[in-house]
Formats: C-alpha cells, structure tokens, sequence
C-alpha cells in the first residue's frame, strides 16, 4: 500500500514537474522571439514589394548609409502608438534612409497618408519567408543598422523614454 502511495505520489509531481518545464521552457522561447534580430548581426537585404506591386530591394552595404527599420502591421494598436516615436526617431536621419516594413502585407497609400509617413518610396511589403528569415516575429520592431548592415539597436514592443533615447544617440552617432 505504501509502495503505491509512493509511485502515486512520484507520478503526480512527474507530471508537475513536466507542466512547469514547458510553461518555462514556452516563456522562454516567447522572450526569445520578442526580440526580434538580434543586435550585432548583419541584415545586409532586405527583399519585399512596394505599393505599386513591384519588386524592392534593399542592400544595406550598397547604400552605404545608416538605416532606421520600422517592421509593422498597418492594424497592429502598439505599432499605431509607436508612430509618434518613429516619427521624432526618424528626424536624426535623412529621410531616405527610413524603411517601414509591412509584414501584414496590407499596407496602403490610405494609411501612409493617415499615419502621416512621407517616404512612401521607402515601403516595403515582406513575405512571411523574408520575415522568418530576418527574425521579424513581431511588431512593432525597430531597428537601427549601420552603413556595412549590421544591426546597432533592435527592440521588439512599445519603447520607454529611456529605449528611444537610446536609439536617438545611436542614430546620431552615425552622422
């Protein structure tokens, strides 16, 4: 009787043990891909569509020019909030090193104008195989990335006071 008591009890916190190991082991992994790519590697292109329906590249190290990267979905709350910021964050940089990427691929001129983004020309649609390739996992993402393409700053989620001026001084730094 006292052995089955054991093996009852044995099996119970088996099973506890198991349910917390994956409850952590998901958290983990859901902290891992908030983060979006990963800051000190290299995005050297980025490939998609623009409003008109045709192909966009853009090579990071070929425009020799640092880039700040919105990654958003046009019907994404947090990305809506975070547009004030990427607004004063893009005032530290030449317009035409600012990319919005979509990833809803729903994106359009509507939008832009309602958002009040001018650099159009800088709008790119990604597939989800260009977002799964690049970390993309969220939204909103910002990324900074430097003249040879490697990644400065990337934050996945709203931004405190204290992350955009982290980003500014980035983007400063690079002029």
């Amino acid at each position: 009787m006292l052995a089955l008591a054991a093996c009852a009890f044995l099996a119970i916190n088996n099973f506890r043990l198991r349910k917390t190991v994956t409850v952590l082991t998901t958290q983990l992994h859901s902290v891992q891909i908030a983060h979006g790519p990963a800051v000190g590697s290299h995005l050297l292109r980025l490939q998609g569509i623009d409003l008109t329906g045709k192909p966009r590249i853009f090579n990071f190290p070929e425009q020799n020019q640092p880039a700040l990267l919105f990654v958003l979905a046009p019907k994404c709350t947090f990305c809506n909030r975070m547009l004030p910021v990427w607004k004063h964050l893009a005032e530290a940089i030449s317009p035409d090193n600012v990319i919005y990427a979509d990833v809803s691929e729903t994106i359009d001129e509507a939008y832009l104008d309602s958002a009040g983004i001018v650099a159009a020309k800088n709008v790119i649609m990604l597939d989800q195989t260009e977002q799964m390739t690049h970390g993309f996992r969220g939204t909103p993402t910002t990324l900074v990335v430097d003249r040879s393409g490697k990644i400065l700053r990337s934050w996945a989620g709203i931004m405190d006071e204290k992350q955009v001026e982290d980003f500014n001084r980035a983007l400063l730094s690079l002029n």
